[in-house]
């Protein structure tokens, strides 16, 4: 928690700059109370550049509370603007003088290339400028001389995901995909009533990456980029014949989706009313077409992007503490639950240069240079959505596949069917669904699953294969019921339970089996990410989203949710951070009487202090042996002592979320593509050794691990991998939330070893710096054996 007297010279400042992205006003938060726990001053610049030429009221200093109740919000609360004065030395001269005046030498920009190039050009001058203000006598010899240096980290907001950068997703993409896959939903709804085809432009000038996204999480038909425009002269035709066919085999409704930036392979660009007309004239559809425009940059932040703001804002203000003079501006990059810091100018030139390729009709060099795996998932978005699939089943022997979902719902299960599906029928392959997960198998409930089978179900919650806690133990039974119906190879979907009784008898079925981790506990061993846990911690930070503006308009108020999860703490942990809660309790931690106690005498005293209205503990359904939701509630009561009053709420299974979110959707359609084509690989005998593996997901990239690999790491009786990556997460949740210790702010940075030193805030987080960027061709290696 923050002090009021003592804290350190060389004050933090955050400003956010160029367009909105939901996310922002996490990394505004997270930059204010992670400064403000290292014993900075901390300030906000409103209105982006235009508020450091301003000076004045336009740079506050920001307390703890200035940032409640901000993190959910879309947009940015401190505004941004175009800023011209900027441009001109006159203006940094400006910006520089009022930095300096307040004792400004920690900058942390969020914003896109444009920004953030701005901001490196003012480091690069800040010598100069300061140099000028001096001889100018207005500054001081003794304030050039303690602010001679400045420190930019950039934080990358755009809801385009458009940066090149070590980072997965930038701020802002993942709820631009929710609003972009919610409209299509309600779109594709419509359209089916009426047998209509719609064509919807979706923002993207020179990055094709929310076109795509929106189109693998909702299965448009059709899909224009950018980067990857149609190789054919006539792509009217291309586009007509598949609509066309789509149409012949029974669909009912047709999607478009035209990113606002894509082009032929002449370079011309392709507008969404000429596509919707093309498709009126050459086919006679009842056509409609629909510009979502700014409506894809508003609304409430995703959980992701409010984990990744929360994460990036952390990290930038670690990194900036221990920067050396010399040291260059670099990036904070996200990638699953590590940190990377990119150098910025580099960064910026490797984005800019996708645009060029595009502009020079240099498309293969365009895609490449995207970096990320996207050509990757642009080629498997082709595969799975082939303009001429096979209709019919392949009977023939040895192409057989067989899906078998196993453990509980999960948010994303029915995208992956449909993904594996249409994967292994454009190869010629037939695809087989066991009904009622490993039971069903074993009793025989398989039948065929056509192309039309599955039409529609990227947006279907639930499992519609319908999916049974039942684990298998008999091999021979399993290798009975494979001979049967001549099945070559199993995809399994699932829990930790199925594979856990896959991983004991890999030896002995005898048929290729992949594993694609499906369950919203996220414990399954192998991966960082599980199907389902993102729809989950969507609606969990939903349901806490409620309980918090409820308890905002009582006086003083606590809400304890608990939340599923069983013995692992991933969904508390991550939802307390995306939603800002004040304390989360996990079975890898526990909790004892004492803590509780320590707990609710700091509620107390934020009461007392900053008059906070409304408290939120998230509490795992297996924190504690002893202590449950009741005796919780009770114990808060009755210590609260009228303080304040206590709420609960049991979530249970509405933790599973409804409709799948966007990026288990897109993460769901990966995944099952890469292990369908494993399978096949398997089933050609291209792949003699790794028969028996799991496809899931390492720093965001989808990877094939051996059974062996993936289960080296398990606790087969706590059911959760001996060690979380995500678990450093739970010490800047603490930190945010301010019930923890302050830390002491003497670190070190060791540029060698390219990590923060052990005893850090952020203990644990894998963290390094990147020098150099990698080259487009390392970035994109594709599926890893």
């Amino acid at each position: 928690m923050e002090t009021d007297a003592g804290r350190m010279d060389h004050a933090v400042a955050v400003f956010t700059s160029g367009g909105d992205a939901p996310g922002m006003n996490a990394v505004v938060r997270s930059v204010v109370r992670c400064g403000i726990h290292h014993a900075r001053d901390v300030f906000a610049v409103y209105e982006g550049y235009q508020g450091l030429v301003d000076g004045a009221g336009k740079i506050r200093k920001m307390e703890w509370t200035d940032v409640q109740m901000m993190i959910y919000k879309g947009g940015t609360v401190i505004g941004s603007a175009r800023c011209k004065e900027f441009r001109e030395r006159e203006g940094r001269l400006a910006a520089c003088k009022h930095l300096v005046d307040r004792g400004i030498t920690n900058i942390i920009c969020c914003g896109g290339d444009g920004s953030l190039t701005g901001a490196n050009i003012f480091k690069l001058e800040w010598a100069s400028l300061l140099e000028e203000l001096r001889s100018s006598g207005r500054v001081t010899d003794a304030q050039a001389q303690k602010y001679a240096n400045i420190n930019i980290i950039g934080c990358v907001g755009s809801i385009d995901n458009d940066m090149v950068y070590d980072g997965t997703l930038t701020i802002g993409t993942d709820t631009a995909l929710h609003r972009i896959v919610d409209a299509i939903d309600a779109v594709q709804s419509t359209a089916s009533s009426h047998q209509r085809t719609f064509v919807l432009e979706i923002m993207g000038r020179h990055c094709g990456y929310l076109a795509w996204a929106a189109g693998v999480a909702t299965g448009a038909d059709y899909i224009f980029i950018p980067e990857a425009p149609s190789k054919h002269d006539d792509w009217e035709s291309v586009l007509c014949a598949k609509l066309d066919h789509q149409r012949k085999r029974g669909a009912r409704l047709c999607t478009v989706l035209v990113a606002e930036g894509a082009i032929d392979k002449f370079g011309k660009p392709i507008k969404t009313e000429y596509v919707r007309q093309v498709i009126i004239d050459r086919l006679g559809h009842d056509t409609r077409s629909t510009i979502l425009g700014h409506v894809q940059r508003g609304g409430y932040a995703s959980a992701y992007d409010r984990f990744l703001g929360s994460v990036s804002g952390a990290l930038a203000v670690e990194r900036l503490l221990r920067t050396k003079p010399e040291d260059a501006s670099t990036i904070v990059g996200v990638k699953g639950y590590s940190v990377a810091f990119n150098p910025l100018v580099e960064t910026i030139e490797a984005t800019q240069m996708v645009a060029k390729h595009t502009e020079q009709l240099d498309f293969e060099a365009a895609i490449q240079a995207r970096g990320k795996d996207f050509k990757r998932h642009w080629a498997i978005q082709k595969s799975i959505n082939r303009d001429f699939a096979k209709r019919e089943a392949v009977p023939d022997a040895g192409k057989n596949i067989c899906i078998i979902c196993s453990g509980a719902p999960a948010g994303g299960v029915n995208a992956a069917v449909r993904s594996a599906n249409h994967y292994a029928l454009n190869l010629g392959y037939a695809v087989y669904a066991a009904y009622d997960g490993f039971q069903g198998f074993l009793e025989g409930n398989i039948k065929p699953l056509a192309w039309e089978d599955v039409l529609g179900w990227a947006g279907d919650g639930g499992c519609n294969l319908r999916c049974d806690r039942s684990v298998p133990s008999d091999p021979d039974a399993m290798n009975e019921i494979c001979k049967q119906f001549k099945l070559d190879a199993l995809l399994v979907i699932g829990g930790f339970d199925g594979l856990k009784g896959i991983y004991h008898m890999r030896d002995e079925v005898t048929v290729p089996v992949a594993y694609v981790p499906a369950t919203i506990s996220n414990n399954v061993p192998g991966t960082d990410f599980s199907i389902g846990s993102d729809t989950a911690l969507n609606a969990i930070v939903s349901a806490i989203d409620t309980c918090k503006k409820s308890a905002d308009a009582s006086k003083s108020r606590v809400f304890i949710i608990e939340v599923q999860g069983r013995n692992s703490g991933y969904l508390t942990v991550l939802s307390a951070l995306a939603s800002g809660a004040d304390i989360a309790y996990t079975p890898e931690k526990g909790v004892t009487l004492e803590q509780m106690q320590a707990d609710i005498e700091e509620i107390k005293s934020h009461i007392k202090k900053h008059n906070k209205r409304h408290f939120v503990v998230v509490r795992n359904e297996f924190c504690s042996p002893a202590y449950d939701l009741n005796f919780m509630e009770t114990l808060f009561r009755e210590e609260g002592k009228g303080c304040f009053s206590v709420r609960t709420v049991k979530l249970g299974h509405l933790c599973q979320g409804d409709y799948p979110s966007p990026l288990d959707r897109i993460r769901a359609t990966t995944l099952a593509a890469t292990a369908t084509e494993h399978l096949i690989k398997c089933i050609k005998g291209e792949e003699t050794e790794n028969k028996k593996v799991l496809v899931g997901f390492s720093e965001s990239k989808d990877v094939v691990r051996t059974m062996e690999e993936a289960c080296q790491d398990a606790d087969w009786t706590r059911r959760v991998p001996a060690s979380e990556p995500w678990a450093w997460l739970l010490n800047l949740q603490q930190c945010l939330s301010g019930f923890m210790d302050q830390v002491d702010d003497n670190q070190e940075y060791d540029a060698t070893a390219g990590k923060l030193v052990t005893n850090v805030l952020l203990n644990g987080a894998p963290t390094t710096i990147k020098k150099v960027l990698l080259q487009p061709e390392e970035q994109d290696q594709g599926t890893q054996a």
